[in-house]
């Protein structure tokens, strides 16, 4: 099992948006429970996948910008779960704008920004997905597909990481300001 107080640790010291990012993903990817992690950011300006397509963004749209899977790199950020509009029916979306975790089963993993296809799901069995919320904004939102069922209790650490996270993502933001 990971520590996770060295991973909010490597966090707080990272200097980037990306170098956080990849300070998020990592010790997800080292926990038995997690089969693949992923990070959305909200309004993302310097999304670079973006930029190379040339895409027109809305505001409140969230972009993915880190994935990550147990035994593999899956580090895919493109195709069609990149960008999330507000007001869809994701629950991606959903979460973003209530500011409130959700959770759900192996079903309609489409919904929860993964494709059906995607080598990790024949191995889901829940996701659960946390608001990263700084200054009481959600900048984003942090979504782990389980190897286990998702319940609001049965994932203690999760809140307390997605919390720091978001802080640390935040940070790194407004330092870029």
């Amino acid at each position: 099992m990971v520590d996770m107080s060295t991973a909010v640790i490597a966090m707080a010291e990272a200097d980037g948006p990306t170098s956080v990012l990849e300070k998020v993903i990592a010790p997800l990817r080292e926990r038995d429970d997690v089969q693949l992690a992923r990070v959305w950011f909200m309004d993302d300006q310097d999304c670079s996948s973006c930029a190379q397509a040339r895409r027109a963004v809305s505001p409140g749209s969230l972009h993915l910008r880190a994935s990550g899977g147990a035994g593999d790199a899956d580090a895919e950020i493109e195709g069609e779960s990149h960008l999330i509009e507000l007001g869809s029916s994701s629950e991606l979306s959903l979460i973003a704008a209530s500011g409130e975790p959700r959770f759900g089963g192996p079903e309609n993993l489409a919904r929860w920004g993964l494709r059906p296809d995607h080598p990790a799901a024949t191995a889901i069995r829940g996701v659960a997905g946390y608001p990263l919320l700084f200054r009481r904004r959600v900048v984003g939102v942090l979504v782990c597909y389980l190897r286990v069922e998702a319940r609001d209790d049965g994932l203690p650490w999760m809140p307390v990481f997605a919390a720091h996270a978001a802080v640390a993502i935040g940070n790194c933001r407004s330092l870029q300001e």
